[in-house]
Order: structure tokens, then C-alpha cells, then sequence
């Protein structure tokens, strides 16, 4: 197919359009349910007070802010797929932004001073019987009769494009790492392998086994590791496109197994936990560390991924062969002096080349006890 002819194709597939719309309707359509923002997002978003307080200011001043994306649905509705801080901390400053259970609402948010409105210090919305602590009815009018800017997609022709374009605002900026960005689009497509990862990942043996650290929870490592673990049970590794980026490839291969009838995620759930448990009784914490024959034969460092990709796939495929442990930590402890791994972890290779060589070397390691 020429360049102009998937030119044609696609943008007949991604239909946008644009529209200004003031505050005070963008409130009427959230609080008639007319405008969708997914609780459960809220986690993976991290403004701090003085970026909402910038933001609020911002409005009251009328400096223009990116416009806010949005899919339409067939039913008319709108579902925010970018800008979801900005709506919020809207909301949440008009006292409406509501919770997950959607029966109880935010505590109203109270700004601190700006560069340009220090006097903003200290005030809310509207503080019933605290007239000085409030914004002016004139103020609150001006606020709702602000407009914001939105670009709509149609979700309607062609489903996916939504979560493309989610997938790829919020990947290229700094507000979310790309497994939020996953946990987001699990939610957004097929909750139940948001809710399996997140059991998978919040399991206590799990946790010890791979004893992460505070910053790796709080960026969602321990779920990209179960994203990892599922994407490399299903897929053809031999098959994996090199020159692809490692965050996207995963991300592009998860958004295609939630639309995969025939992948059994429950058996791949048991799989995983069986092979965690067996991990734990055999090495504990020290299951995905690297082993150092020449220092009195310890396990040494943090948590590994090389070790985690060169161990979980291949055994928890295999797990009923595997049932000696002497035999297990023995594989384990000579792993790091195996070639395929050497090579695999080598300097300057790439991380997917390093996903789908360690990948295979588990698969050949695990594949037969002896």
C-alpha cells in the first residue's frame, strides 16, 4: 500500500473534532454523567497543590491551557483520555469531583499563593459561612463562564483509536511511567486484568520473593513485572520485532492479549503464583538475585530482572518437573555463568533483545529437569 493511501486509511479510521465549552457546562455534563473520568485513574495521576493552584489561577487570569481529549461513545458520552488532572483539579476545586464509589465527593481542595494572585493563599470554592476564605460570587461566575478547549475522537469508528491516543499522550509526557499508562488502559478495556495483575502483584510471598524497593512500588514496577511474566508465556519470541522500543512493545502486545479470547489468564494466574511459592520455599528473598561462586557462594545484590526473565517463564511452565529444589537452586545459582545469559546481559544490548534472548534461555532451562 502507497504512503497516500495510508495516509487515506487512517485518518478515515481517527475522526477528531473540536469544540469550546465553558466550565459551568463541563460541570452540569460530569454531574449528569455525561462525562466519564475513571476513578480508579486517579492513583496514577500525582499533581501537587501547586499545580492545581497554577492551574485555577491560570483560568481566573484566562491564560489559554491545552485542550482536554476525550472519546465519544456511542452513546454519546464522553470519556477523558487526556487532561484528566486538569478536569480534576477543576472539579475537585468546585467541590463535585467524586469518589470512586460515586456517593461520596472530594474534600473541596483549598489553593496556596500564586506568582501572579498571591491573595489566592488559603482560598476554596465557595467555604459555606467563611465569606473571606471563599471566592466571590463575581469570581465563581467569571470561573464557570471560562471556556476549555477539547479535541473529541470518535470512538464510535474505530475503537482502538482511543486507546492509542491515550496510550501515546501520556507515554510522551512526564506525568505517568508507561506501566500507569498500562494500568490505565487495563481499566479502560478489560478491568479483570487490571484486578488479576494487581493481585498477582500485591501478593505477600510475591512481594517477598522480589523485595523491590519503596520507588519501584510506587512507579508500578512490581505490575510490570506480572505484565512481563504473562506477555512472555503468550507470545512467539522469536518473532519479536528488535528494533521495536521495549516500553511500547509491551504495552502493544498487552493491549492485544485483553482482546485475545483464546488467552487464559486464570491459568497463567495459577501458573505464576505456583511458580512464586515454589521460588520462596526454595530461596526466599534471594530467588531473583545473582549467585557469585567466588564469594564464598552468595547471593548477592538487589532484585534481578535478568534473573527474574531467565527463571519465572520456563519454570512456571514446567512447574510439576521441577519439584527438587536442591536441583532448582542449583539451575539457579548457574545462571549468571551460563553464555546465553553473559550474552544476553552484555553491554550495550538492547532491552528488548535482552527480554527475548533471556526469554528463550529460561523457556531451554526450565524445559526439561534434566
Amino acid at each position: 500500500m502507497s504512503l497516500e493511501k495510508e495516509i487515506e486509511a487512517s485518518i478515515n479510521e481517527i475522526k477528531t473534532d473540536s469544540y469550546s465549552m465553558s466550565i459551568g457546562e463541563v460541570s452540569n455534563l460530569y454531574k449528569e454523567g455525561d462525562l466519564e473520568i475513571f476513578p480508579e485513574y486517579q492513583r496514577y495521576f500525582r499533581w501537587g497543590i501547586n499545580q492545581k493552584s497554577d492551574l485555577i489561577e491560570s483560568i481566573i487570569l484566562g491564560i489559554p491551557i491545552p485542550p482536554i481529549f476525550v472519546a465519544q461513545e456511542a452513546s454519546g458520552k464522553w470519556d477523558v483520555i487526556d487532561g484528566l488532572q486538569r478536569i480534576s483539579t477543576i472539579l475537585e476545586f468546585m467541590g463535585i469531583l467524586k469518589k470512586k464509589d460515586n456517593t461520596e465527593l472530594y474534600s473541596p481542595s483549598k489553593m496556596i499563593k500564586t506568582k501572579f494572585l498571591p491573595s489566592l493563599d488559603g482560598k476554596y470554592w465557595d467555604q459555606k459561612d467563611d465569606e473571606v476564605n471563599s471566592l466571590s460570587a463575581d469570581i465563581r461566575r467569571k470561573f464557570k463562564r471560562s471556556k476549555l478547549d477539547f479535541i473529541i475522537i470518535d470512538g464510535t469508528v474505530n475503537p482502538k483509536a482511543k486507546y492509542e491516543m491515550f496510550q501515546r499522550l501520556n507515554t510522551n509526557s512526564s506525568s505517568l511511567t508507561y506501566q500507569e499508562v498500562r494500568n490505565c488502559l487495563m481499566l479502560m478495556i478489560n478491568p479483570e486484568y487490571f484486578k488479576a495483575v494487581t493481585r498477582l502483584s500485591e501478593s505477600v510471598i510475591f512481594k517477598e520473593v522480589t523485595n523491590l524497593s519503596s520507588k519501584n512500588k510506587v512507579e508500578q514496577y512490581d505490575k510490570e513485572l506480572v505484565v512481563r511474566y504473562l506477555i512472555a508465556r503468550s507470545v512467539d519470541v522469536e518473532e519479536i520485532n528488535l528494533q521495536n522500543d521495549i516500553g511500547n512493545y509491551l504495552t502493544e502486545e498487552l493491549i492485544n492479549l485483553m482482546e485475545k479470547d483464546s488467552f487464559n489468564l486464570e491459568r497463567y494466574s495459577k501458573d505464576f503464583n505456583e511458580a512464586i511459592n515454589l521460588l520462596n520455599d526454595a530461596l526466599s528473598e534471594k530467588a531473583f538475585k545473582k549467585f557469585n561462586k567466588d564469594k564464598n557462594g552468595i547471593f548477592e545484590g538487589g532484585f534481578s530482572l535478568s534473573m527474574y526473565e531467565s527463571i519465572l517463564v520456563g519454570l512456571s511452565e514446567n512447574i510439576s518437573n521441577w519439584r527438587d529444589k536442591s536441583k532448582l537452586i542449583e539451575v539457579i545459582q548457574n545462571i549468571p555463568y551460563d553464555e546465553r545469559f553473559i550474552h544476553a546481559t552484555s553491554r550495550g544490548k538492547r532491552a528488548i533483545a535482552r527480554f527475548q534472548e533471556l526469554t528463550l534461555l529460561s523457556k531451554d532451562l526450565f524445559g526439561n529437569e534434566d
